[in-house]
């Protein structure tokens, strides 16, 4: 299982500020905007009264793919998975499961 480190935000345009956290590689996910990586937080992040266990990381930029970031590591986007959405991520992502929440860097360690 492939684990990354992941920073992300700036409290302003690119979302909440948080890391560096380590999140554990899961499996892909599909979305209308292509495919993810799922990933479990080793530590579970606190935001908004609310508990994060799952985010789900796609390249930010042209060029760079999913074993760009296995690889090297790339710039993502990050989409957090809402509580209630939990048991239905694996299917695909969906507007009633995450969120799109902030952007980022997602490096193999």
């Amino acid at each position: 299982m492939s684990a990354y480190q992941l920073r992300c935000g700036d409290n302003a345009c690119y979302g909440p500020a948080f890391g560096p956290v380590i999140a554990d590689e899961q499996c892909e996910v599909s979305s209308d905007k292509g495919v993810h990586l799922l990933l479990v937080l080793r530590q579970p992040l606190r935001v908004d009264e609310q508990i994060i266990h799952l985010l789900a990381v796609r390249p930010r930029y042209v060029g760079d793919t999913l074993d760009t970031i296995r690889k090297s590591g790339a710039i993502v986007g990050v989409r957090r998975v809402l509580l209630e959405g939990e048991t239905t991520i694996r299917r695909g992502i969906t507007k009633s499961n995450a969120e799109y929440w902030a952007i980022g860097s997602c490096i193999p360690v």
